[in-house]
């Protein structure tokens, strides 16, 4: 860790003193962390920490159950919330905002604000969707959600795929959804098809 940051000081201070490095090879900090680290850690004798139970939603029964609640409660104060948005109104001061102090980082001019700079949207280009209106569900009758975004994403895909396109789509997955079984079925499909 500390040559790591000692190396990215190297290289920033070379830029900084006009002799910057051509093509600096930046050190890369990996972090290992168990699935479901900062949450709780054991829930009625099993660990959730680690575990598949920490997808999703590890307190289910927080609704109901006092002790999942206050397990709940204990997590997401762990975050520290109140260090950096006011807890509580007063003069001056609106519950929930940001403290001064957080948003004096924050850059005044709109275009070094990290969601307003060109180049996290220039390249984009929108997708070209496939008619989904006959995808829809009859009203009264069941059909699983998954197999019907499944459907329009293997369409999605071909369309791009079949010809091979310059630019493919990316396919964000939740946790949940199992990507490589997923999208390994869909792309089956897409070829077969």
């Amino acid at each position: 860790m500390e040559w790591a940051l000692a190396e990215i000081s190297r290289i920033q201070k070379a830029a900084r003193s006009g002799n910057p490095i051509v093509k600096p090879r930046w050190p890369v900090l990996i972090l290992r962390t168990p699935k479901g680290w900062s949450g709780p850690k054991k829930l009625h004798g099993e660990f959730i920490e680690g575990s598949f139970r920490s997808h999703q939603v590890p307190l289910p029964e927080a609704k109901t159950s006092k002790e999942e609640l206050q397990m709940l409660q204990d997590w997401l104060c762990s975050y520290g919330h109140h260090e950096l948005i006011a807890v509580k109104g007063g003069e001056g001061v609106v519950e929930g905002a940001p403290f001064k102090e957080l948003l004096s980082i924050v850059p005044d001019k709109r275009d070094k604000k990290l969601g307003c700079r060109k180049e996290s949207y220039a390249a984009f280009q929108p997708i070209e969707i496939p008619e989904w209106i006959r995808l829809g569900v009859q009203k009264g009758s069941q059909a699983s959600c998954m197999k019907v975004v499944g459907t329009l994403l293997r369409d999605t895909i071909k369309a791009y795929v079949f010809p091979l396109h310059a630019h493919l789509p990316l396919i964000h997955c939740p946790l949940g959804t199992q990507p490589p079984f997923g999208f390994s079925l869909l792309m089956n499909s897409c070829l077969t098809n």
